[in-house]
């Protein structure tokens, strides 16, 4: 499966905005550069360009070109003409770095840190020893395209040299971090709660973990920029606070943010009007139907409302109770099917560390991690009844993993976690779902069983077996409805 998951945080599409350089006297040299722009001194001329679209810097010309062109770290022959977005492995460096194809564009290189050689496959880097040939050792034989991805087994010390302090993976979901020990010049990925690979953002630029992406300082919230160049207010302080979604009590409850490892993961503005209800998770135009510390009625607030804020519950008031036990569950929310989804508790580093109750008139949907409607939530939760037909799948006695639609001939698909339906996409019109690439495509005879109903054979690159499900456990965020 190719993925875009990181694809914008190794190569930001930049127009640089440095204040102009005095280049009297000086020879041609760059001053700052990504792989799609760039800052130079030429002909003693401050230039500040842009590459266009399909062509990336040329470090050593000090120009941009086509990346067939272009030697590395940008360019190289490596062509993504009909190529599926993500990310390949470049063999002219043996495989210690890889290029990412954008919609048939190369859009540029990233590099494995240390030893490691990039795993086509899982998407990452990893050993020599845990990778197929011909980038790794393993042969080719044994490696079968259906095998669930069970994370890295990097260890820190494998890419990085300096002792890691948060550098650690450990009760944190996949995903990109910034590494706070560099300034977050360099950011690290997590799979498997285990560090997957170490990467230093372009010269001048920080790690953004809101936008994940490399940034300029002055586009990035504290700890990792100033931010600068947002608007006041819009940076919220999450050091030493707990993860979780608060409300901007800064700005009378115009919006909300989500904390996460120290950093503001999320930043969401309510529309002109309205304020942000803590209790049900989104904006509401009727300011009286708002829960504290939010409301500023002229009266007493709505009886829904919880009379004190949710309090911690011990781990011990439900390690027995295997619907709301969290050993083995990514950090995030849960609904509790005990109290039929009226209440949810979150997972922190497989701990329970509190339990929340919806309003009155509704219950926690697990796929948009919101407090609603009974009607607007799937089962086990919910009726849904107001969702079209098909759109809602059974997952129960389903093992965790990814899976295609074949009740509505591949039309899309669905990721069952914990016997609960936590996402649902659906292909565009004309098109079906691949479970191999795990991808919607419009080339039907491109697909490969038990979605393939083409006229002759599936394609060679298909499994003689249908997969079973891929795994997929990796925690979605709650958005900011």
């Amino acid at each position: 499966m190719k993925t875009l998951l990181g694809i914008s945080v190794l190569f930001c599409f930049i127009q640089l905005t440095y204040a102009q350089t005095n280049c009297t006297g000086s020879p041609d040299r760059l001053i700052t550069y990504g792989c799609r722009a760039f800052t130079a001194c030429k002909n003693e001329t401050y230039v500040n360009v842009e590459c266009p679209p399909g062509q990336v810097v040329d470090t050593e010309r000090i120009l941009c070109d086509d990346p067939e062109n272009v030697p590395p770290p940008c360019g190289g022959n490596r062509n993504c003409t009909e190529r599926e977005d993500g990310g390949y492995p470049d063999y002219f460096t043996n495989c210690t770095s890889f290029y990412i194809c954008l919609n048939g564009v190369n859009r540029g290189t990233g590099f494995c840190p240390g030893d490691l050689v990039y795993d086509d496959d899982r998407d990452l880097c990893d050993r020599p020893d845990n990778v197929c040939e011909p980038c790794g050792n393993k042969p080719a034989g044994s490696c079968a395209p259906t095998v669930p991805f069970t994370g890295s087994t990097v260890t820190t010390e494998e890419v990085s040299t300096i002792p890691p302090i948060y550098r650690n993976c450990t009760g944190k979901p996949d995903g990109y971090y910034p590494d706070l020990e560099n300034s977050c010049a360099a950011y690290f990925t997590c799979a498997g709660q285990v560090i997957s690979g170490f990467y230093e953002c372009p010269g001048g630029l920080v790690f953004d973990p809101e936008d994940e992406i490399c940034d300029w300082n002055y586009d990035t919230c504290p700890p990792c920029g100033s931010g600068a160049a947002k608007e006041p207010g819009y940076c919220k302080n999450c050091t030493a606070i707990p993860d979780g979604l608060y409300p901007d009590l800064d700005d009378s409850c115009s919006g909300a943010y989500r904390c996460q490892f120290d950093t503001m993961k999320y930043r969401g503005f309510c529309p002109s009007g309205s304020v942000y209800d803590p209790e049900r998770f989104s904006c509401n135009n009727n300011t009286e139907d708002v829960c504290p510390p939010c409301y500023t009625g002229a009266g007493t607030p709505p009886e829904r409302c919880p009379t004190e804020a949710p309090t911690e519950v011990p781990i011990d008031s439900n390690s027995t109770n295997p619907d709301r036990n969290c050993t083995g569950r990514p950090d995030g929310y849960y609904p509790d099917l005990t109290l039929g989804c009226r209440w949810f508790f979150t997972c922190e580093n497989e701990l329970t560390t509190g339990q929340y109750e919806c309003a009155s008139d509704l219950v926690f949907d697990p796929e948009d991690q919101t407090c609603d409607r009974v009607e607007s939530t799937c089962g086990p939760c919910g009726t849904g009844s107001a969702q079209a037909p098909g759109y809602c799948k059974n997952c129960t006695g389903v093992p965790n993993g990814l899976y295609a639609d074949l009740e509505d001939s591949c039309s899309g698909s669905y990721t069952c976690q914990f016997e609960l339906m936590r996402s649902r996409t659906v292909c565009p019109s004309g098109s079906v779902y691949d479970p191999e690439r795990q991808a919607c495509t419009e080339d039907t005879e491109d697909v490969c069983p038990p979605c393939y109903n083409g006229s002759g054979s599936p394609p060679a690159r298909c499994p003689t077996e249908a997969p079973s499900g891929v795994d997929n456990l990796k925690h979605r965020e709650i958005d900011f409805v």
